[in-house]
């Protein structure tokens, strides 16, 4: 009696390509694994079929493809050229062809696992801010670009990132995916359920500030109505508008020099509240003062770098006086000179 043997190809990803591995299922243990496989090679090949039997790719193309034909012998390397021409069409991300012997000869068996692409992507739930279309480009998955479950788990994350940065720290993200085998493309859905927003608590103070903790929790905003109203829910904006509202404090009162950095947002599960540390340091004083024409400081800091670029060196006090003098030629003083 033959034994029952199946032979099976199956294509493997390796860092120099792509190799295909041959393995030879056994249904009676006894039989030699060298005659297992030479009972394939040569032999007539009676038929070859596609599981699924949908495929990607029409028969035309399917037969026109594939090295192989009914009639003619089996050979492992039309086996293994097959497989790779399959996959070069970037139709498939796995394909494996299995053999067996019938009393006709080798039935062949292709199975194919399609590629798919990212399509429609959408987000529900959604909790503004961050907004609908701000958290669809937070997934960072782009149209067309081939599906895996790998880039679905990493744009969960994304969106966990982005909603906890705007104050959602219990946010649940849920993705739903629908496969149409027609288009080849996978239309995803995220299922957000956000929870309470935080709010703030309190602000941490480091560094050398010369202001008290109120003065500068007054500066950033994060109270509402001068505090009369508890503090604010926190969103991405709120937090760095107000980092930018203590800095502006000191420019404003002629520390060009300093430094405001938030160094952390602790979030508090108990309470669902967050307290952001500010290093500061106030720097010194910058004074600026104009010999020999009457220019308002509102002026001056509308001219000179220095208090765009927030700090003072050689090139941009150069800088400043040939915007200085540039601006008095406007106002019609064209032999002002200034150093």
């Amino acid at each position: 009696m033959v034994p029952a043997v199946a032979l099976r190809w199956s294509l493997v990803s390796t860092r120099l390509g792509w190799w295909v591995r041959v393995s030879i299922l056994i249904i009676l243990s006894w039989s030699p694994v060298r005659a297992a496989s030479e009972q394939f090679e040569g032999k007539t090949i009676a038929n070859i079929q596609f599981d699924p039997a949908k495929q990607p790719l029409a028969t035309d193309q399917l037969i026109a493809l594939l090295p192989l034909r009914p009639g003619e012998p089996l050979r492992s390397s039309s086996v293994r050229d097959a497989i790779q021409r399959l996959y070069a069409t970037g139709e498939y991300v796995d394909i494996a062809v299995d053999a067996t012997l019938g009393g006709s000869g080798v039935n062949l068996k292709f199975l194919t696992k399609p590629s798919y692409f990212f399509g429609h992507v959408a987000v529900n739930g959604v909790s503004e801010p961050p907004n609908e279309g701000q958290m669809v480009v937070a997934t960072r998955l782009q149209l067309g670009a081939e599906y895996s479950e790998a880039d679905l788990n990493r744009a969960v994350e994304h969106l966990v990132d982005v909603a906890r940065r705007n104050g959602l720290y219990n946010v649940m993200v849920k993705p739903r995916t629908e496969f149409n085998l027609n288009t080849q493309q996978v239309d995803i859905d995220f299922d957000i359920a956000t929870g309470s927003r935080a709010r703030f608590d309190g602000v941490i103070v480091t560094g050398n500030s010369q202001r008290s903790t109120d003065d500068i929790v007054k500066s950033a905003g994060w109270k509402r109505f001068r505090g009369l109203l508890g503090w604010q829910y926190v969103t991405e904006n709120r937090v760095q508008n107000g980092v930018d509202n203590v800095r502006e404090w000191y420019q404003k009162h002629d520390r060009l020099l300093a430094k405001v950095t938030l160094d952390k947002l602790d979030y508090h599960p108990s309470t669902n509240t967050v307290t952001p540390t500010l290093n500061v340091d106030s720097g010194p004083i910058v004074d600026v003062r104009v010999r020999g024409m009457k220019i308002s400081a509102g002026k001056l800091r509308s001219i000179l770098p220095i208090y765009e670029e927030r700090t003072v060196d050689r090139d941009l006090l150069n800088e400043g006086t040939r915007d200085l003098a540039t601006y008095l030629e406007s106002q019609g003083y064209f032999d002002a000179k200034v150093s």
